[in-house]
C-alpha cells in the first residue's frame, strides 16, 4: 500500500502546502535530541477558513518557538504562491528577523528531497508523511482523516497522532519530546515495518502475476 502511494504521487506536486523543515544542529541540555531535525508541515488547506485557522497556525507558530528553544533551526517552504499569505501570518506571529526560508517546492521529489535531511516528520498532508515513512523518518501525525492514523499504525507508531482539528499543544510536544529523546529506535520501528509493507506487497504481485499467468 505504501509503495502504491508513494508511486502514485510521484508525478504530483505539493500544491496547497506550507511546509516549515526545523532542523536542530546539537544536544539540548534538557532533552536528547540526537542531532535531531524535525520536517514540520503548516498545511495551508487548514488555515484561513472556518473556525480553525488562527488556532492551528497560533499553535503551529508556538511549536516552532518551542522546537526553535530546544536548540534547534527552522526552514519554511511553500508549496505554492499563494501559500505565502499563510506563511506571512505565522512570521507575524513569530515577530522576529530570523530567515526561516520559504522557497516553493515543485514536486514529491522536492518534498522527498528536504524530508531526507530531516530526522524527524510532522506533517498532516498524507503525500508528506509518505515520504517521511518511506525515507524511514518517524513521524508525527496531525491528522485529517482515518488514513492517517492507519498508516501512522501500519507503520508502528500509531501513538503519535491526534486531530488537526484544534488540536492539542501540549500533546504536541510530548510527542515530539518522547520521539526526539529516542529518535534512532523510532527510525528503526519506522524502517522495519516499512519493509515488511514492502515485503507483503511484493509477495502479493507474485501471487497475483502467477494466477494470471496460470490461467
Amino acid at each position: 500500500w505504501l509503495q502504491h502511494e508513494i508511486e502514485g504521487l510521484g508525478a504530483q506536486g505539493a500544491d496547497g502546502d506550507l511546509e516549515a523543515t526545523l532542523a536542530g544542529h546539537q544536544h539540548h541540555r534538557n532533552v536528547r535530541l540526537h542531532a535531531t531535525r524535525a520536517f514540520a508541515k503548516l498545511d495551508a488547506v487548514h488555515v484561513g477558513h472556518r473556525d480553525i485557522g488562527d488556532d492551528y497556525i497560533d499553535k503551529l507558530a508556538r511549536f516552532v518557538r518551542y522546537v526553535e528553544g530546544r536548540g534547534c533551526r527552522v526552514r519554511f517552504l511553500v508549496g505554492e504562491t499563494s501559500d505565502k499569505r499563510a506563511l506571512a501570518r505565522v512570521r507575524t506571529l513569530l515577530g522576529d528577523d530570523v530567515d526561516r526560508g520559504g522557497g516553493g517546492m515543485n514536486n514529491l521529489n522536492d518534498v522527498m528531497a528536504e524530508v531526507a535531511n530531516c530526522d524527524m516528520v510532522l506533517g498532516s498532508r498524507f503525500h508528506v508523511l509518505i515520504a517521511g515513512l518511506k525515507l524511514g523518518r518517524p513521524c508525527i501525525s496531525l491528522n485529517y482523516g482515518p488514513k492517517h492514523q492507519l498508516l501512522m499504525t501500519e507503520a508502528g507508531i500509531g501513538e503519535f497522532c491526534q486531530d488537526a482539528d484544534h488540536f492539542d499543544f501540549d500533546l504536541l510536544v510530548r510527542h515530539f519530546e518522547t520521539m526526539a529523546a529516542d529518535t534512532p529506535r523510532y527510525q528503526a520501528i519506522v524502517e522495519g515495518r516499512v519493509a515488511d509493507m514492502r515485503a507483503r506487497l511484493m509477495a502479493a504481485e507474485r501471487e497475483i502475476f502467477e494466477t494470471i499467468i496460470e490461467r
